[in-house]
């Protein structure tokens, strides 16, 4: 039923921008591309939603003591280099 853990590639820097820069050019996107998604985009999302930014243990969301007690899973159904399933998050190994 499970399968085996998946490396994913480093994450992509976050780039130069200031945070008031990414607000004030924000744009609604119109609807889901038709184009897959790649994995290293998803290493992206992954890294800077819930992944460990200063190790050993700080991550890239808050958490109230450290607990850090939200998990992240994904629904893949369009990602290259991906089989569709669920998958859980592992953020200490980043996979």
């Amino acid at each position: 039923m499970g399968r085996g853990r998946i490396a994913l590639p480093a994450p992509a820097s976050p780039g130069a921008r200031s945070l008031a820069e990414v607000i004030d050019g924000f744009q609604i996107a119109p609807g889901f591309a038709d184009e897959p998604l790649g994995l290293a985009e998803v290493s992206r999302l992954l890294y800077f939603t819930n992944g460990v930014t200063q190790p050993p243990s700080l991550r890239a969301a808050p958490s109230a003591g450290m607990l850090y007690a939200g998990e992240i899973y994904i629904v893949a159904q369009r990602v290259t280099g991906l089989e569709p399933g669920v998958y859980y998050y592992t953020p200490l190994v980043h996979a």
